[in-house]
């Protein structure tokens, strides 16, 4: 009864822990990408909201969900690339949630 208790009042407080113990780190459930299934040249798994480039430092991707599924969109403007024709050459940097520095234009 303590711990449904103790799960409930999390709840309210809007505490994103996984589970209910204190060394657990909270996940704000906005930060959560879909996986796409695939893996980059690394073999990091490639999810949501993902920053990749494709070789050139220059030129970075975002993952975002585009018609019927997850492409990769150009940062600045609205080229998309297809995630699993250039899978080979995708590098995933970061993401939008820990990394938005990466998306600032020069």
């Amino acid at each position: 009864m303590e711990r449904e208790n103790k799960i409930k009042q999390n709840r309210n407080k809007r505490n994103y822990s996984t589970s209910i113990t204190s060394n657990s780190p909270e996940v704000d459930p906005e930060t959560i990408g879909q996986y796409t299934t695939l893996k980059d040249k690394n073999k990091k798994e490639i999810y949501k909201g993902d920053i990749f480039n494709l070789g050139d430092n220059r030129i970075l991707y975002i993952v975002e969900w585009f018609d019927t599924g997850l492409s990769g969109r150009q940062n600045g403007n609205s080229s998309r690339v297809g995630l699993q024709y250039w899978q080979d050459k995708i590098e995933v940097i970061g993401n939008i949630y820990d990394n938005p520095e990466l998306l600032k234009e020069e």
